[in-house]
């Protein structure tokens, strides 16, 4: 388990003690580094920074009902779902790109295929999670992601993947 230091808006990781795989958040306050209170966190929860971003979008419509949920939505209903890829690097490739948004936009499209004008409910991939497992915009996000992944060159990284159900909700799933 690692332990950090918290601080708001702060992206520098230091090491605090290497002995006990600790490390400390510091921020840089009026040109003072200040130490902030400590929490721990899941080592998986430590990502590297891609301070190069790309995103693309698509969309493709498709039904689903909420099955665990009291409410209109638990009933068989329709959505254009719009959605949104960002991927990252940390490095520019020999064309001075992160990857070519033709490649992002292939790739998003043969994942959105599989969902076009479906009923997802019934698709053997969300079946996996479970006969009582509610279908929502999140599980839609992370089911999208887990896709993407396996299709991005070695050296991009997925940053977050969002589904928008209206033009006012959305979920983003960040791996």
């Amino acid at each position: 388990m690692l332990r950090f230091q918290n601080a708001l808006n702060s992206d520098l990781l230091m090491p605090l003690n290497s002995r006990n795989n600790t490390l400390q958040r510091k921020r840089a306050i009026n040109g003072k580094r200040v130490k902030h209170s400590s929490t721990k966190v899941r080592k998986s929860a430590v990502r590297k920074p891609c301070p190069y971003r790309v995103a693309v979008s698509s969309s493709f419509s498709a039904a689903h009902n909420l099955t665990d949920y009291k409410g209109a939505c638990e009933s068989l209903h329709g959505h254009n779902w719009k959605v949104e890829l960002v991927v990252g690097s940390n490095s520019l490739n020999k064309q001075a790109m992160v990857m070519d948004f033709s490649e992002m936009k292939r790739i998003l499209s043969d994942v959105l295929s599989k969902l076009d004008h479906k009923y997802l409910n019934e698709l053997p991939q969300f079946k996996k999670k479970g006969k009582n497992a509610n279908l929502t915009s999140e599980v839609i996000a992370e089911y999208i992601a887990g896709e993407i992944e396996k299709s991005l060159p070695p050296l991009v990284s997925l940053c977050e993947v969002s589904v928008w159900e209206s033009d006012t909700s959305r979920a983003t799933f960040s791996p």
